[in-house]
């Protein structure tokens, strides 16, 4: 999924369990949101919904000079108010 915002994010949803928690994966360096598919048995045994993110420069999200390591956190918050979680 694409996300269209200022900055295009890359996200992979993982629906192991649509109606389970979110549990968001933010991959180190290198790596990206395809990484979080490793967790999909997890996810359906323990109903959760896996949701793996690129970094800004990452994987197919652009870049956003703006942002910086510390800016990650407030990535899955935004996620759940905006796209997954109104």
């Amino acid at each position: 999924m694409r996300l269209k915002t200022k900055h295009a994010a890359e996200v992979e949803d993982i629906t192991a369990d649509p109606q389970g928690k979110p549990l968001f994966y933010l991959h180190g360096t290198p790596g990206s949101r395809l990484e979080s598919s490793r967790f999909h048995d997890m996810a359906l045994a323990k109903h959760y919904r896996v949701i793996g993110i690129d970094r800004p420069g990452m994987g197919l999200s652009s870049i956003d000079k703006s942002q910086t390591i510390l800016s990650l956190p407030g990535m899955p918050k935004w996620l759940c108010g905006t796209y997954f979680f109104r």
